[in-house]
């Protein structure tokens, strides 16, 4: 099974950048389920709000009994240092029909693929 992450999004991060950059940040999201697979959207550069028009796959192993957890982190990118973490989060999932909202900002629609 398949678990497709679409419709990424990313608001309010001028209130959380702390580097000076005038609320300018460089942001990506990585998803990943119980510790597993991962799956990492593209870098948005020098923006104050995010939107990724990407798919995102998660392999979900026939052999992972429900519920499942799905964990975000996210980033934004240093090319000078670490990369910053602004948030992250994890929940619980449990059928085919996913709506998720994960808070600080960031919001995706996951679905899952047969």
């Amino acid at each position: 099974m398949m678990l497709t992450i679409t419709d990424i999004q990313c608001h309010g991060l001028d209130t959380i950048s702390t580097d000076g950059s005038n609320g300018h940040t460089d942001p990506y999201v990585k998803f990943s389920v119980n510790n597993g697979g991962t799956a990492t959207t593209s870098v948005q550069w020098n923006v104050a709000e995010a939107t990724w028009q990407e798919e995102l796959n998660l392999a979900i192993p026939e052999t992972l009994k429900e519920p499942y957890t799905i964990t975000f982190v996210l980033s934004d990118k240093d090319s000078r240092a670490n990369d910053d973490t602004f948030a992250s989060g994890s929940l619980l999932v449990k059928g085919l029909d996913v709506k998720l909202r994960i808070v600080y900002g960031v919001s995706a629609h996951p679905s899952m693929l047969n």
